[in-house]
């Protein structure tokens, strides 16, 4: 038993020390800031302005951008296009493609076919809208 109890632990050490690594060079590799934020109602609405959402990107393209397509999304803005439920139901703007809002949350990914180059995430800052909040940096997994 102790000698299956030293190669687990074995396995799993590389693997822990890979995960933690390094300094904080590595895990703030991982994170993506908040890079601004967008005001927007839920549900969504052209002249809505209640809630605070913030905005974090990757890849490609500059937070001014994803901002700005967030920002047309929610204000309905963009072409909507209606599937046969909310998987298959997105918005089109200006290159960009974003799902439908799923409670606290917007996702957008640019182009808007695969592969993606850049992706930008609203999440709401507001705890009554059932999320967390709006960190001021996420997990890179996350956006």
């Amino acid at each position: 038993m102790a000698v299956l109890l030293a190669a687990v632990a074995l396995a799993v050490v590389p693997l822990c020390a890979d995960a933690g690594a390094g300094p904080a060079g590595r895990a703030a590799a991982a994170q993506v800031g908040r890079c601004g934020v967008v005001h927007a109602s839920v549900p969504y609405s052209r002249h809505g302005n209640r809630y605070r959402w913030g905005v974090y990107v990757t890849g490609a393209k500059s937070c001014r951008q994803a901002r700005s397509t967030l920002s047309a999304v929610m204000h309905l803005r963009a072409a909507q296009h209606v599937g046969l439920d909310n998987a298959s139901s997105y918005f089109l703007y200006h290159g960009w493609r974003c799902d439908f809002g799923q409670m606290g949350a917007e996702a957008c990914w640019s182009p808007a076919k695969r592969p993606y180059r850049a992706r930008a995430l609203a999440l709401s800052c507001s705890k009554r809208l059932g999320s967390g909040g709006c960190p001021a940096d996420v997990p890179r997994d996350d956006v």
